[in-house]
């Protein structure tokens, strides 16, 4: 049984996902490595990060608390990673967004603990949140005093902060790599050999290459004579077309890569393109080169792309002459050759 969505009648909104489970014969599941009653049932303050204009364009679409890291949402990775610890009830504080944070939060995986969303105003400091939170703490002195945490970094590496820059974000998202990978939650993830992990419904053409390390996510479709790696992650949902070249990089989710592209040093998102290493950030005005596959990420599978041909009107894809946008009428003819000459040159791999 998991608690409803609440709103509080004062001006921050909370959401309440109570969780222990009570299965049909009223047994209770405790979270993970606890038992009721012992030191282990802690709590946690989290607070999302709010604004890091280093990093701004990670934050176009959604905060940066719900941003993919290797096909799971920042927050996913604390709450897993909670979860795991004991941890029973986790405050967190969202500043940015907070209505897509609770959209996410009720649509999303429930978590064997309590999860209670507080939309404030601006970013608290550790300092104000504990101050505000930590007082409402369980006086047994068995429960452990508690904690606030800023979402600046994964679980468990507070060395590897993700927002300082993009390069800091690239290099603690590769660390984390390997350790994904080989997480037993990672559910259908497979080693083609050392390496390389490709994710489940993903089609990789048979003269594609991989080369380690590289990480490609769920429902991604790798073109023929394509060239991934290394040192590159390819999140979910991405087409990369024939003869693409990705290298050093990270492709977000839903990107399409069209032909013969070269995606090196850089996070490509939609139609974004940063240079990591440098900073510098353009958006590119072809959608046959780099673009959004759809507004959102959806299943990509070889059955699914006459659908995706047929949405491509809808999209009224623009392309950029003299400053001026106007509506691309050949960006659907130019999928649909894209499909064509794709569609039989896939074969799963092992």
């Amino acid at each position: 049984m998991t608690g409803q969505p609440l709103s509080s009648p004062n001006s921050k909104e909370n959401v309440h996902m109570t969780v222990p489970t009570i299965r049909a014969d009223s047994s209770v599941v405790m979270p993970h490595g606890s038992m009721p009653g012992s030191a282990a049932t802690n709590s946690i303050v989290l607070i999302c990060p709010g604004e890091r204009p280093a990093v701004h364009a990670l934050a176009q679409k959604s905060p940066l608390v719900l941003v993919p890291i290797l096909g799971k949402p920042l927050l996913e990775h604390w709450l897993d990673h909670l979860t795991d610890e004991g941890v029973r009830h986790v405050r967190l504080l969202a500043s940015d967004r907070p209505e897509q944070v609770r959209t996410w939060l009720s649509e999303g995986v429930h978590w064997e603990l309590k999860v209670e969303l507080v939309a404030e105003g601006r970013e608290l400091t550790t300092a104000e949140a504990r101050a505000n939170y930590a007082s409402n703490a369980d006086a047994d002195s068995r429960v452990k005093p508690v904690e606030v945490s800023v979402m600046d970094f994964l679980p468990g590496a507070p060395e590897r902060p993700l927002f300082r820059s993009y390069v800091d974000w690239f290099l603690a998202v590769n660390n984390r790599l390997l350790q994904t990978a080989s997480a037993p939650d990672r559910i259908g993830v497979r080693t083609l050999r050392s390496g390389v992990w490709v994710g489940l419904h993903s089609r990789i053409s048979a003269d594609a290459e991989l080369r380690a390390p590289c990480w490609i996510g769920e429902n991604v479709l790798v073109g023929p004579r394509a060239i991934v790696g290394p040192g590159t992650i390819v999140e979910d949902g991405t087409v990369l077309s024939a003869d693409a070249e990705v290298a050093n990089s990270i492709v977000g989710p839903g990107t399409f890569v069209g032909e013969f592209t070269e995606v090196k040093h850089s996070l490509a998102l939609g139609s974004t393109l940063i240079n990591w290493q440098t900073g510098s950030c353009t958006q590119v005005p072809d959608a046959f080169l780099l673009s959004p596959l759809s507004q959102c990420a959806a299943t990509v599978r070889s059955d699914h792309w006459p659908g995706r041909v047929t949405e491509a009107p809808v999209r009224a894809e623009f392309c950029e002459v003299r400053g001026k946008r106007w509506f691309d009428p050949t960006y659907p003819i130019r999928v649909l050759r894209v499909w064509l000459i794709n569609r039989t040159s896939f074969d799963n791999r092992p």
